[in-house]
């Protein structure tokens, strides 16, 4: 972001990185990190297993990647056209929008790997619309 180092005192960021890939997010969190004061607060929200629908759920993608993958690592993406949410018939948007989908995350990969930068302050499920999780963090 075109903004100075340590200029914001709060961050508010909803249904972002509940669409970014692990990369991704760190690219983020990391010109967060760098845009708030010391013990600024970011404010996140994300999705957990609690998110997903029944009917991802009872997926094959869901069983046989996204378990496995949010059980070893804590973190599971993927892009929207393999979920069948969105089909992109233009080759150019299809390209841009590869690196935006879905993404489903565990308390303790957001504790090991946001640590990083920040203090997890809160961590509550299903807070906004039953359906994303609220993250509080303080700037380290």
């Amino acid at each position: 972001m075109p903004l100075s180092s340590e200029s914001l005192d709060v961050v508010f960021s909803f249904s972002v990185f509940t669409h970014l890939s692990a990369r991704d997010q760190m690219a983020w969190l990391k010109d967060l990190a760098r845009l708030l004061r010391p013990d600024g607060l970011a404010i996140i929200s994300i999705h957990t297993t609690d998110s997903i629908d029944s009917k991802m759920k009872r997926s094959l993608e869901w069983t046989q990647r996204a378990l496995p993958s949010l059980e070893r690592e804590g973190f599971y993406f993927t892009n929207y056209s393999k979920t069948g949410m969105a089909t992109l018939n233009d080759e150019t948007l299809a390209k841009s929008m590869a690196r935006y989908g879905y993404s489903v995350q565990t308390e303790p990969q957001v504790r090991r790997v946001w640590g990083e930068f920040f203090e997890l302050l809160e961590f509550t499920e299903l807070a906004f619309r039953r359906h994303q999780t609220l993250v509080v963090l303080r700037k380290r």
